[in-house]
């Protein structure tokens, strides 16, 4: 039943990423591969587990448009991502989210501690890996306190676009387009925090957990794939990362 609701919500989030581009300005890239901090050996997953994300990256860009201005995204640019996963009680975490899928395993130090290796393939044919270490170091509400420490190597597309409307798309006030799309090799390192489980209710298994992690966007090589208006566009080589997560059980 929990894979049947896994394949289900994929669904859902091809059709939301599908629909990324709408507005007039765009500065978006492929989200970073999820950490399942939770200490919970031989557990299986409880009812239905889902996460949402929010993440910037402090980059500085400045791209070129079609009538020689220049575009300069919103800094930090932000992205969002949302999730599903199943925990078997053999230890592997399964999960779909925007943009990929992938894999986790739990290999226990001790009661308190362990590491874990994981894999994530995009939809788009990228991929990528993770390793994370994780401890508990506390307990909050219905949950336990958890640090972590995780490093990622992983292939991204990023889409930078602006299009011309009654908004200037260009900071020296001259209007005009400006496109580009690249694929990019990175790494990132992260620092994070898992505070405790919050129930939501008196009854089931609605809950809720908030991770914050901070660290480094590391860009290793950037390959244009789609520059119709010669922009110029040349991503900083490390740049630093905040991210929010809100994990929902439901029912």
């Amino acid at each position: 039943m929990n894979f049947l609701r896994l394949y289900f919500l994929s669904l859902l989030l091809v059709t939301l990423s599908a629909c990324e581009g709408l507005d007039k300005r765009l500065y978006e890239r492929t989200p970073h591969i999820p950490v399942f901090a939770g200490i919970e050996k031989g557990a299986e997953s409880k009812s239905n587990p889902y996460w949402s994300r929010f993440a910037a990256v402090n980059d500085s860009i400045e791209v070129k448009t079609t009538t020689n201005g220049t575009h300069i995204p919103d800094r930090p640019s932000m992205y969002g991502s949302l999730g599903t996963y199943y925990r078997s009680p053999e230890n592997y975490y399964f999960y779909m989210m925007t943009g990929g899928y992938g894999a986790q395993y739990d290999i226990f130090l001790s009661d308190s501690m362990k590491i874990s290796p994981s894999i994530w393939l995009g939809f788009s044919g990228r991929k990528g890996a993770s390793l994370s270490l994780s401890k508990k170091v506390g307990e909050y509400r219905d949950g336990d306190v958890i640090v972590y420490a995780a490093f990622q190597r992983q292939e991204i597309k990023v889409d930078l676009f602006c299009i011309d409307s009654k908004d200037s798309c260009s900071s020296g006030g001259l209007k005009g387009d400006a496109k580009v799309q690249a694929s990019q090799d990175i790494m990132n390192s992260i620092l994070g925090v898992q505070l405790g489980r919050f129930q939501i209710g008196k009854k089931g298994y609605t809950t809720v957990l908030f991770k914050l992690e901070v660290g480094m966007h590391e860009v290793l090589n950037n390959k244009i794939t789609s520059d119709p208006y010669t922009s110029g566009f040349s991503p900083d080589t490390a740049s630093p990362l905040v991210s929010a997560y809100a994990d929902f059980t439901l029912w």
